[in-house]
């Protein structure tokens, strides 16, 4: 009996190998999914994530990161615009914040707003004044220690500031980095903010 075992075990030789080698093949495969998933969980578990919240305020707004020259420029072209040719359209200036919370589970050690702000005339000073819109960008970065945002913390940063424009709109992109360095582009929340001034867009009358 066992001889005739033995020698079916050995006639079937090659199938047995085979199937050893798919065996092993499955437990490498099923431990280093296994391995990921958990390395995928605990990365998880130490992201961070940033959730962004957008506002118009007016008056002054206390923030730790202000707009620096890229909207100065802009918001006084504008300004003498609307003084020269619709003085009383000039609403009262106004401050563009954005909320940057920290949703995640790592401190935002350094963070990075890129603005663009498209600026439209509207109809009025573009057929009677001949006057065109146009498109800018600036950069806005943390500025040391105290703007690190740490888990379920936040800062407001305030990004530009309006009131001279007849259509403005505002869109960010942001970068920030944990702990570990890792560098994250995604982020929840508002993308862009439009700021329309209905006064700086008269009918036209013959």
């Amino acid at each position: 009996m066992w001889k005739s075992f033995i020698d079916l075990l050995a006639s079937n030789a090659p199938l047995i190998n085979l199937l050893n080698a798919l065996l092993w093949a499955f437990y490498v495969y099923y431990t280093i999914r296994t391995f990921r998933q958990i390395r995928r969980q605990t990365e998880l578990q130490s992201e961070a994530f940033l959730v962004v919240s957008s506002e118009l305020l007016s008056g002054d707004k206390p923030a730790s990161v202000t707009a620096g020259s890229g909207i100065q420029e802009l918001y006084d072209k504008w300004f003498q615009i609307l003084q020269t040719n619709i003085p009383a359209a000039r609403k009262q200036e106004q401050s563009v914040v954005l909320r940057l919370k920290n949703r995640g589970r790592s401190d935002i050690t350094w963070w990075n707003v890129e603005v663009n702000a498209h600026v439209e005339p509207g109809k009025y000073l573009s057929n009677k004044f001949n006057i065109s819109g146009e498109i800018s960008k600036w950069t806005i970065e943390h500025e040391g220690y105290k703007d690190i945002i740490a888990p379920d913390e936040k800062i407001d940063v305030v990004i530009a500031k309006t009131g001279v424009f007849p259509v403005v709109k505002f869109h960010w992109s942001i970068k920030y980095k944990d702990m570990r360095e890792v560098t994250y582009s995604r982020f929840g929340g508002d993308h862009s903010l439009v700021d329309r001034n209905v006064l700086a867009d008269p009918k036209i009358t013959p």
